[in-house]
């Protein structure tokens, strides 16, 4: 199989460097030539560019637009993402993964660039993905570029010159990150349909998806470390479109909303915490990474199944609560 995420993406980025004034975004290469998008790190960055990023990451086979809240009580946008081939997209392009071993935060990337290195090779085997590319595009979530030194072991392993790789960076919190992020409420359950439970992804013909953006508080605003992740467990909300619902996909969706895992009435960063900050000995991992509601749609019989519910009220309250503590 070959899609041409990386095709689809380069025509993606073009459009993003020919509108950089109104995205407000800047471009800057590192000394080995490989080019920057900078959507937030130098450059002031806006929704608009995540909604850029975001369909970059997903190989071009997206469409993400900016909608109004559901919800009266919040004050940014939601993001909507209507995602052909879900389940190859989201694990093989939009899905960040280590690419070098033990390798650690910052710099795991992902973005359609990664088809290049085939990792985690199991999932590729899966999908039997491969690509060529000359010019890959990679997305970091990080506040700062990445170093020459990682894009040079990246080159040297992909055998293609530094200069031909783009790097699309989105920090977390930002206006475009947190647009990102929110994008990638599909992936979460992409990836514990697949990985947990060894579900068949590639039955799902197409998914949808909204979730509210969070807002980028300062220090001081945030003294909760609020993350967009939590915006996805307490009010993401996705619809997934099969030919039929088998009995295997009815007992597992209720176990992957996020209402129904041990993280329910915490933030994301609280159970961090109680994990002494190790994310794989949270208390649920890896179910806590699940959306608020999931609904699948047999596009053969009309059926439906559902489970979980939209929870932005009780985020707002919990929110509340804590600010009176």
């Amino acid at each position: 199989m070959d899609l041409k995420f990386n095709e689809r993406a380069n025509l993606l980025v073009q459009k993003i460097i020919d509108n950089i004034d109104s995205l407000k975004v800047e471009i800057a290469h590192l000394s080995n030539g490989a080019r920057i998008i900078d959507c937030g790190v130098v450059a002031h960055g806006s929704y608009e560019a995540g909604v850029m990023a975001s369909e970059i990451g997903m190989g071009g086979f997206s469409k993400v637009q900016l909608v109004e809240p559901k919800n009266p009580k919040q004050k940014t946008p939601s993001v909507l993402v209507d995602l052909e081939h879900p389940g190859v997209v989201t694990l093989c392009s939009q899905g960040a993964f280590p690419i070098f071993e033990n390798q650690k935060s910052p710099f795991y990337i992902s973005g359609p660039g990664r088809v290049l290195f085939r990792k985690p090779k199991e999932i590729y085997d899966f999908f039997e993905y491969t690509e060529i590319t000359k010019n890959p595009v990679f997305i970091i979530e990080d506040d700062e570029y990445p170093t020459v030194s990682f894009v040079e072991k990246l080159s040297q392993m992909a055998q293609i010159n530094a200069s031909n790789f783009t790097f699309v960076v989105v920090p977390i919190p930002s206006l475009a990150g947190n647009v990102e992020v929110a994008s990638k409420t599909i992936e979460d359950v992409m990836f514990n349909l697949f990985l947990t439970f060894n579900w068949d992804v590639r039955k799902i013909s197409r998914a949808r998806s909204i979730t509210p953006v969070m807002p980028v508080f300062s220090k001081e605003e945030n003294k909760f470390q609020l993350t967009p992740d939590d915006y996805i467990f307490y009010g993401g909300e996705v619809e997934l479109y099969v030919k039929n619902i088998d009995d295997q996909l009815k007992k597992i969706v209720p176990k992957i909303v996020f209402e129904n895992t041990p993280g329910f009435g915490k933030l994301f960063l609280e159970m961090v915490k109680e994990a002494n900050g190790n994310v794989r000995e949270i208390n649920g991992y890896p179910y806590i990474f699940s959306p608020a509601k999931i609904t699948v749609i047999s596009v053969e019989t009309g059926e439906t199944l559902s489970a979980g519910h939209n929870n932005m009220d009780y985020l707002f309250e919990l929110i509340d609560n804590k600010m009176r503590e």
